[in-house]
C-alpha cells in the first residue's frame, strides 16, 4: 500500500524532478521513500516504548511487551518486502550489501519470533532506524540533485553523522554487550550464540556503513569544491 501510494504521488506531473530520473533511479527513489516511512514508524515505536516505561527492563531476553512485539512484527514484514523488492527491481546491483544485511536481520527476527526469545533486545536495536530515516532523506534529496551547496542538504548530513553515533553505533555496541552479559537468561545456548553472532555481524556492518558514508561525503565534498 505504501509503495502504491508513493508511486501515485511521485508520478504526478507536478513533480518534474522524479520524471527526469532514469528508470532505475525512479525505482530506487520509491524504494528509499518506503524505507524512510518504515524508519520513521519503527523508531517512533521504539522511542514510545522506552518513554512509556513499560519496556522489559528486568528481562531483556524472555519478557516482551505488546509494543515490542508489534515493532518486531512490523519490521519483519517490512524487511521481507524490501528484500523481495530489491531482488525484483534489480536494485541489488547498486547495493548488494543490503541483501546481506536483510538476510541477517530476517534470520534473527524470525528466529526470535518463533522462539519468543530476545524480542526486547531486537526492539531496542531498532532505535538505529532514527539514523536510517535521515540517511534515507539524504538519499532522496541526492537523487533529486541536491548537493552540499544547499544548506538544508548540509544540515541533513550533519544530523546523519550525529544520529549514526547516538542511535546506531553506540546502542548496537551496548546491546551486543548486554547479550553477552545476559547470556545466562537464554534457555538454550544456540539462542545465545544466534543473538550474539547476529549482533557482531550488525556491528561489523555498521563499520562498513560508516566507511561508505565517509566515501560518499568525500566524493560530494570534492564535487562541491570543484
Amino acid at each position: 500500500m505504501a509503495r502504491q501510494l508513493t508511486v501515485a504521488i511521485v508520478s504526478n506531473e507536478r513533480i518534474p524532478a522524479y520524471a527526469q530520473l532514469s528508470k532505475i533511479h525512479q525505482k530506487l527513489w520509491i524504494n528509499t521513500f518506503v524505507s524512510m516511512l518504515h524508519s520513521i514508524l519503527s523508531s517512533s515505536l521504539v522511542i514510545a516504548s522506552i518513554s512509556s516505561g513499560n519496556n522489559s527492563i528486568k528481562d531483556l531476553v524472555n519478557q516482551a511487551t505488546s509494543m515490542e512485539l508489534a515493532t518486531i512484527c512490523i519490521s519483519t514484514g517490512y524487511f521481507i518486502y524490501d528484500l523481495v523488492d530489491f531482488l525484483l527491481q534489480g536494485l541489488y546491483l547498486k547495493s548488494p550489501e543490503v541483501i546481506l544485511h536483510h538476510v541477517v536481520v530476517l534470520f534473527c527476527y524470525i528466529a526470535a519470533l518463533i522462539k519468543g526469545v530476545g524480542i526486547p533486545l531486537l526492539s531496542l536495536a531498532l532505535i538505529c532506524e532514527l539514523h536510517s530515516a535521515f540517511m534515507h532523506v539524504r538519499k532522496l534529496m541526492s537523487l533529486f540533485t541536491f548537493t552540499l551547496s544547499s544548506s538544508y542538504y548540509r544540515k541533513i548530513w550533519r544530523v546523519q553523522w550525529i544520529t549514526f553515533g547516538i542511535a546506531r553505533f553506540l546502542p548496537h555496541l551496548l546491546i551486543t554487550a548486554v547479550v553477552y552479559l545476559e547470556r545466562y537468561r537464554f534457555n538454550e545456548q544456540s539462542h545465545f550464540w544466534t543473538a550474539f553472532i547476529g549482533m557482531l555481524i550488525i556491528d561489523t556492518q555498521n563499520l562498513q556503513l560508516f566507511r561508505g558514508l565517509l566515501v560518499s561525503y568525500s566524493r560530494e565534498s570534492k564535487k562541491h569544491r570543484d
